[in-house]
């Protein structure tokens, strides 16, 4: 899948299935995890030397960082940690990383 198809493609919705979550899940506290994740793959774009491996790893990065960029805009779709115990849902999966 190219990336221009995934921009145009990628919704909200979509890019927190992405990431591993339900639409209106608390994932702002998590980015920083997804960046490591996205260096990582980086890293192997950059190491791999087989070519086959090397465009999986390409199209798994294109696809995070379009997740990333769509979450990371649409932070005003996340409920406030107010809402529903989520300061204690946030200490606790803090905690669990």
């Amino acid at each position: 899948m190219s990336r221009e198809s995934v921009q145009n493609e990628l919704s909200y919705e979509d890019a927190m299935r992405v990431l591993g979550y339900e639409p209106g899940a608390l994932v702002s506290p998590h980015l920083p995890h997804f960046n490591k994740v996205a260096a990582k793959l980086e890293a192997l774009v950059s190491s791999t030397r087989d070519e086959r491996l090397r465009e999986s790893f390409r199209d798994e990065l294109n696809r995070l960082e379009e997740a990333l960029r769509v979450v990371g805009g649409e932070r005003y779709r996340e409920p406030p940690l107010r809402a529903r115990g989520m300061r204690l849902r946030l200490a606790l999966s803090l905690l669990a990383v």
